[in-house]
């Protein structure tokens, strides 16, 4: 197991479930430069989130 921030490995395709939630708000951005970071240029992205109003 690994931090996620510390990531730095491309890959064709990232899928995030049922964690973005437990990041919290004020790390949003960081989780999505990240995902962006290790994302290949022509990969394929999928966040699953559960919210609320």
């Amino acid at each position: 197991m690994q931090d996620y921030r510390n990531e730095s490995e491309q890959f064709d395709r990232i899928v995030s479930i049922g964690m973005f939630e437990h990041v919290g708000h004020k790390n949003y951005r960081e989780y999505m430069n990240v995902a962006n970071r290790c994302l290949k240029d022509d990969g394929l992205f999928l966040l699953h989130t559960i919210g609320k109003t």
